[in-house]
């Protein structure tokens, strides 16, 4: 059985994909994750059709498998079509894949499809209210509205104000005044030249900004999370021009909800630089999401790191 996680909201698409990796590994079935080079059309193959010592094969996890072109798809979009019935695949997928790749057309047919779209309205209060309460704090309902103001519908940037707005809240909660006083209406306009350097590989520029002006008093764990916004963002601008060929700074600006002037520059980032090194760059970052999360460092120490390992772009 091939299962995918897949939608807009990309943080509730991924916990639903990691609860069903655990889910697995809780019944004693060690599960077979296979990513970035080890993930190849001939390895998937061999942890889907391969035989054991003792009868099932383990459960397999991999990640933007649509992200495959030329031959590797059809070759995966063929195995795709025959996967064993006593076989399990569990599929994240970024966002939603391009309609008309080879690999999400096979997966729309042969697959258990769990799309995970962008909350909204009730639901979005109902979400922010069990973060404050797994926080162990309340908040108010015009908190909420606030914060919903600042970030959207975006839950890793809201991941990363409630915890700060949890670990200052006061004896009666989170309140409207703290959301206005420690949530900016948008990112700083710093944050959109830093990911411009930070992708053209502009070291000096990057650290520059990153230590001087607005950002310098700006707390390191918002400003990687800005920045992990950011590159998500241009992951998907970078998407968007490949399905739909043209792509306008007004169009950028509707579909992500910023300032025109901040499309354009997300957008000109897009057009200058090849969407396998934007992606490449954003799939690092992630990872240092992963470290960041589990104290292996400190947002300042990954920010550092992201920009000394930039490379320049032609």
């Amino acid at each position: 059985m091939i299962t995918v996680f897949y939608g807009e909201d990309t943080y509730r698409s991924r916990a639903a994909f990691r609860a069903a990796r655990e889910k697995s590994a809780s019944s004693g079935t060690a599960v077979r994750v296979l990513r970035d080079e080890q993930l190849t059309p001939s390895a998937l193959h061999a942890a889907l059709s391969g035989a054991t010592l003792f009868g099932a094969l383990p459960p397999v996890a991999v990640e933007r498998l649509t992200s495959f072109t030329g031959t590797s798809a059809s070759a995966i979009a063929e195995m795709l079509r025959t996967v064993p019935k006593d076989s399990a695949l569990l599929v994240w997928e970024e966002n939603i894949p391009a309609a008309n790749g080879i690999v999400w057309r096979a997966l729309q047919e042969h697959a258990d499809l769990q799309h995970v779209p962008s909350l909204s309205g009730a639901a979005l209060m109902q979400w922010i209210s069990e973060r404050a309460e797994a926080h162990g704090v309340t908040i108010t309902p015009d908190a909420q509205e606030a914060l919903i103001a600042r970030c959207g519908a975006n839950l890793w940037m809201m991941t990363a104000e409630m915890e700060k707005l949890s670990l200052a809240a006061r004896a009666d909660g989170i309140t409207l005044t703290d959301v206005v006083e420690n949530v900016s209406l948008s990112p700083s306009t710093e944050i959109f030249g830093v990911v411009r350097a930070i992708v053209h590989g502009e070291k000096a520029n990057a650290l520059r900004l990153l230590t001087t002006g607005v950002l310098a008093g700006e707390e390191p764990r918002r400003v990687f999370f800005l920045v992990l916004r950011e590159l998500s963002a241009l992951v998907r601008i970078a998407q968007r021009m490949q399905q739909r060929g043209s792509l306008s700074a007004w169009d950028v600006a509707r579909e992500f909800r910023l300032p025109k002037t901040a499309a354009d520059t997300l957008l000109h980032t897009a057009r200058q630089v090849p969407a396998r090194d934007i992606r490449a760059l954003f799939d690092r970052a992630i990872v240092a999401y992963y470290h960041l999360n589990t104290g292996r460092a400190d947002a300042a120490e990954l920010l550092e790191t992201m920009v000394l390992e930039s490379k320049r772009t032609a």
